[in-house]
């Protein structure tokens, strides 16, 4: 296993990043002791996905479906597996007030 990713069998490996604004397929040939070789890719306008969230999976499928074939045809090879990239959707946090007593004590674990 190189990098995190389990190539297939013929050392292919593929990857998939699914944005807002476009839909990426990438296939790379990796081989023991160099750098991986980009050997297709794949883009296609994003549709269906807004704000990191898939509003339409019909239309993320399609996008999905020609930026893999586009890839596929460039690098000679079909993909049966990838690593997906795609955001979580409206990732958020918030603050909340909130007093402690700590009497003069050190802050701990418990006291947060």
């Amino acid at each position: 296993m190189r990098g995190g990713l389990a190539p297939t069998r013929n050392g292919i490996v593929a990857a998939l990043d699914v944005g807002s604004s476009k839909v990426c397929c990438l296939i790379a040939k990796l081989v023991e002791g160099r750098a991986p070789a980009v050997i297709g890719i794949g883009q296609q306008a994003s549709r269906g996905v807004r704000g990191g969230a898939v509003i339409d999976m019909e239309a993320t499928e399609t996008a999905v479906v020609n930026a893999v074939h586009a890839a596929e045809q460039m690098a000679g090879q079909t993909i049966d597996r990838a690593v997906v990239s795609l955001a979580g959707g409206e990732p958020g946090s918030s603050s909340v007030d909130v007093e402690v007593s700590i009497s003069g004590h050190a802050v701990g674990d418990s006291d947060l």
